[in-house]
Parts: C-alpha cells; sequence; structure tokens
C-alpha cells in the first residue's frame, strides 16, 4: 500500500496525536494527579503538625495549671475540701445578704479508689432577686472548685421579692494514693 504525500503528512500528524494523547495520558497526567496528591498530604500533614504543636503546648500549660491547683486549692483530705467549701460558700450568701436555711454536705457515693473524690452538698437559702443572682454570679467564678450542679428558685410569696433557693454543689479532693502512675513499656529482644 503506497500513500501518497497528502495521506502520509495526515498519517503522520494523526501518529504524532495519538503518541501525544498517549504520552498525557500515561505519564503527564499520573504525574500530575501524583504531584496533586503529595501536596494535599503535604497540607494536611502540616494542618496535622499545627494541630499536635497547640495540643502539646496547651498540656504544658494546662501542666502547669494543674500544680498550681494542687498546690493551693485543690485539697488532698477530703474533710479539708468540705472545710473550705462551707467556709467559702457561707462568707459568699452573708456578703450576697443570702440567708441560710440548711447547708449540708451529702452522703458520699465515690470510688475510694479514684484519683478525684466527689463531695457534694446541699444548700437552702432566702434572700431578694439581687442577693440571689449575686451569690449564683459569685459561684460561678470561684477560686476553688465548686460546681453548681443543680439550682432550683421558688417564689416565697407571689408577688414578693422573697426567693427561696436550692442549689446542689459539688468540689472535689485530690487522693494521692490513688494517683496513676505512668507505665513504660519494657522491650525485650524478639525470639529468634
Amino acid at each position: 500500500m503506497v500513500l501518497n504525500k497528502r495521506e502520509r503528512t495526515i498519517a503522520i500528524v494523526v501518529g504524532v496525536c495519538l503518541a501525544l494523547l498517549g504520552l498525557y495520558y500515561f505519564i503527564v497526567d499520573p504525574y500530575l494527579s501524583y504531584r496533586d496528591d503529595l501536596s494535599s498530604q503535604e497540607t494536611k500533614a502540616l494542618a496535622q503538625k499545627a494541630q499536635m504543636s497547640r495540643t502539646l503546648t496547651q498540656a504544658k500549660g494546662s501542666e502547669t495549671q494543674w500544680k498550681d491547683l494542687l498546690a493551693t486549692t485543690l485539697k488532698s483530705n477530703a474533710n479539708d475540701a468540705q472545710f473550705q467549701v462551707e467556709e467559702v460558700v457561707i462568707q459568699l450568701a452573708q456578703a450576697c445578704n443570702v440567708q441560710i436555711s440548711t447547708f449540708r454536705p451529702e452522703p458520699g457515693v465515690g470510688d475510694d479508689k479514684a484519683a478525684l473524690q466527689p463531695i457534694t452538698f446541699r444548700f437552702t437559702g432566702t434572700g431578694n432577686f439581687r442577693a440571689v443572682s449575686h451569690l449564683m454570679l459569685a459561684l460561678e467564678e470561684p477560686k476553688f472548685p465548686v460546681k453548681v450542679t443543680n439550682v432550683n428558685l421558688t417564689a416565697q410569696k407571689p408577688g414578693v421579692d422573697n426567693l427561696q433557693v436550692q442549689l446542689a454543689l459539688a468540689t472535689v479532693s485530690y487522693n494521692k494514693a490513688a494517683e496513676v502512675k505512668p507505665r513504660t513499656a519494657v522491650l525485650r529482644p524478639a525470639a529468634q
């Protein structure tokens, strides 16, 4: 089969186009996809590295805060923690003009082997709206570990600014004996 000049030119152009298409399909396109994948993996790795760096920074700050908390406000004895909460709550109630009806600790149901021992209290008092709101605000921003777990407000008489507030409070004491010791891995040579 003999091709004339025009057919030969068309055959060469088609052959070159098919070669370029094959080159693009089998070499250039996979290379560009691989490069895009590497770029996205690099972006993810950098984001993950930044997140890990932030986590390590937060961990160092948290460790410092934990040591400060242990040294200053977190009591290692449950009786000391209970006394601390009672003393501070009574002082806050008096400062906010809330008359205390009852304030008693609840029986403990915590695990003696846990590092943080929960201690709960029931508080009942009366006062006007302003006094009760100041007490609630003071309890939300304490300088010691206490949490208001339940609030119940009732009016003494309808239409009179005299409220009865019932609070459930919780705090913790730190049990040093139950502190978790970090485990270390022991590397042994593999049996052959």
